[in-house]
């Protein structure tokens, strides 16, 4: 599954993979670090797995020293810097080639938003099914600095949370200075509409159950559809 970057804006990436002709495949997250390393995360087709992808910091170009004037009217041009690798290259450190591709029970899932805790590790959030004829549920993973998944988190690296049983999907993602996790989305009883759905976990994956109801809290705003996509941690200090 080779992946584009925009030239050096990020402003886009691609991602595409198929064996008999390529498919474009789905971006929904992307952030920077205080590195300048790039992360994006999205979903691939076949049954849509999680993707990740890291690119490279923007190197910082070889100096120069400035020529010392000659003579002649015409002077000498100054050598043109040659960085040491291109801009949004692949991180081959990370993954595999760059890349990282996680599966939940061999059926779709997708990754909507990507946040990075102060130790380096990486958390994805998103929905999964847990099997073809099942709705979705929240899912998250987190990732160690090398792309692996890690094992303290969850099972495997892996959580998935019901709220109810229709839809349930995370679109957003904040992570607390104390570490714990949010993720806000949306939840859909069976034949109803969307309600504000947010769950809160512990670092090690587990459900907070000093927040809400259970971890989970849901909000109704109307008889129409309500769905979250953003959230935020405010500062009480």
């Amino acid at each position: 599954m080779p992946a584009s970057f925009d030239q050096q804006t990020f402003n886009t990436l691609s991602l595409f993979h198929g064996e008999s002709g390529a498919l474009v495949d789905r971006t929904t997250s992307r952030f920077t670090d205080t590195n300048g390393t790039r992360f994006v995360c999205g979903s691939a087709q076949s049954l849509s797995p999680f993707v990740l992808a890291q690119a490279s910091a923007t190197p910082t170009p070889t100096p120069t020293s400035t020529p010392t004037p000659t003579p002649t009217p015409t002077p000498t041009p100054t050598p043109t810097p040659t960085p040491s690798c291109a801009p949004g290259s692949l991180d081959t450190t990370f993954g595999t080639g760059g890349r990282v591709v996680t599966d939940f029970n061999n059926t779709f899932s997708i990754g909507e938003a990507v946040a990075l805790q102060t130790d380096g590790r990486i958390v994805v959030a998103g929905y999964a099914f847990t099997s073809v004829s099942t709705d979705g549920d929240f899912a998250l993973a987190r990732y160690n600095t090398d792309g692996s998944l890690d094992n303290s988190f969850g099972n495997g690296g892996r959580v998935i949370t019901d709220f109810s049983s229709g839809i349930d999907q995370a679109a957003a993602l904040s992570i607390q200075p104390d570490g714990r996790i949010v993720a806000a989305g949306g939840t859909k009883q069976s034949g109803g509409n969307f309600d504000f759905a947010l769950a809160r976990y512990n670092t090690a994956g587990a459900l907070d159950t000093t927040f809400g109801t259970g971890g989970r809290v849901v909000t109704a705003f109307s008889n129409r559809n309500d769905y979250a996509e953003g959230v935020a941690i405010q500062n009480h200090s």
